[in-house]
């Protein structure tokens, strides 16, 4: 049985305000806006409405994060907590994203070219930078 949920809610409960893509008008988007309707949908479908709110608090933490609400970055972080299930309980991850600059991570992911898709590129990337997150705390 297919789940019903509404997307402009769940942005909404997350302070993200969901706009299509034709009212983009900039190379950069302002913290909180979203402009990739059928990510956030496509997100809530395959991996259901609590993960997608997840998705939208942890790109949200901090008003630079907020501001890469990108659909590759959004799909990277979905896939990363959903094939890593043993990240969900871990205590640090809302500090661990905050101190992530996704905007970075998403400008390094472009510059490889390696015949991988962007998003791919960038979960490897969030992986790497959560996978060292545990060391640095402990250091």
């Amino acid at each position: 049985m297919r789940s019903t949920f509404n997307t402009h809610r769940i942005a909404q409960e997350c302070g993200v305000k969901l706009l299509a893509p034709k009212e983009h008008n900039g190379a950069t988007n302002r913290p909180g806006e979203c402009f990739c309707r059928a990510t956030v949908k496509w997100i809530g479908t395959t991996y259901g409405p609590d993960h997608l709110r997840l998705v939208f608090n942890l790109m949200t933490g901090t008003k630079q994060n907020a501001a890469c609400l990108y659909g590759d970055l959004m799909k990277a972080i979905a896939r990363v907590l959903h094939e890593d299930q043993a990240l969900l309980p871990r205590p640090t991850l809302v500090s661990d994203f905050d101190a992530m600059d996704l905007a970075d991570i998403r400008r390094r992911a472009q510059a490889m070219k390696c015949g991988v898709p962007l998003a791919e590129r960038a979960g490897v990337l969030i992986s790497l930078h959560l996978a060292d997150a545990p060391l640095a705390a402990a250091a």
